[in-house]
């Protein structure tokens, strides 16, 4: 499951199984 978080400013992309 690949996930994108909105951390305010930034964005952060993982990976998680």
């Amino acid at each position: 499951v690949l996930v994108a978080s909105t951390d305010g400013r930034r964005i952060t992309s993982k990976q998680v199984a």
